[in-house]
């Protein structure tokens, strides 16, 4: 049988005179339930249950969440008094760079724009001179970003931890570490179920 997750309140706690501790919970909306637990209270099996306080859930994923973390810490740092304006496009093309994930291609300078067509970011980084058909000819190499929606769960937890410290150090109110860890677990489930 599929696990049940039902959002309630403990109505009371008793205890039997055989010593047994009797809870009695009211359950919200629990109309959907009732077929499903008067099964199990019929077939009078032992059940593991797990209580805990409620919390409304995220209807982030970890790629929405980063994007979120890019517009507050865009926020954060635009200084309208002082000219300085940034979109969370920008912090997430920073951030990509210094905290994502890149190949590293090397190729003539002008194919630059070609690049810019297939990642999210496109930085170069050296110039080398090589040998071609016995002619030398020089190449700039490229750091080339893939964007953050093809990550996979560790790539996208690097991401965001890095972010998630630039943000704390802008005084920006981040997810707690649970909250971020239920997210990238999300987020291994379903790379799991997608490799099955």
């Amino acid at each position: 049988m599929t696990p049940m997750e039902l959002i309630g309140k403990i109505k009371d706690i008793t205890r039997s005179i055989a010593g047994e501790t009797i809870i009695s919970l009211v359950i919200e909306d629990g109309t959907d339930a009732v077929p499903g637990l008067t099964k199990l209270y019929q077939a009078g099996n032992r059940l593991a249950i797990q209580i805990k306080k409620y919390r409304k859930k995220r209807s982030l994923d970890a790629n929405n969440y980063f994007w979120q973390l890019a517009d507050e810490i865009a926020k954060a740092m635009t200084d309208a008094d002082a000219g300085v304006q940034y979109t969370k496009w920008d912090i997430y093309l920073m951030k990509l760079k210094e905290y994502g994930v890149f190949t590293t291609i090397g190729c003539r300078r002008e194919m630059k724009p070609e690049l810019e067509k297939v990642y999210r970011a496109v930085e170069e980084v050296d110039e080398v001179k090589i040998s071609y058909a016995g002619k030398e000819k020089e190449q700039t190499i490229f750091h080339c970003y893939y964007g953050s929606s093809c990550y996979d769960s560790k790539q996208m937890a690097d991401l965001i931890n890095g972010t998630v410290v630039d943000a704390n150090d802008l005084g920006i109110e981040t997810a707690t570490p649970s909250d971020i860890e239920e997210m990238l677990e999300a987020m291994r489930i379903h790379e799991k179920e997608q490799a099955d």
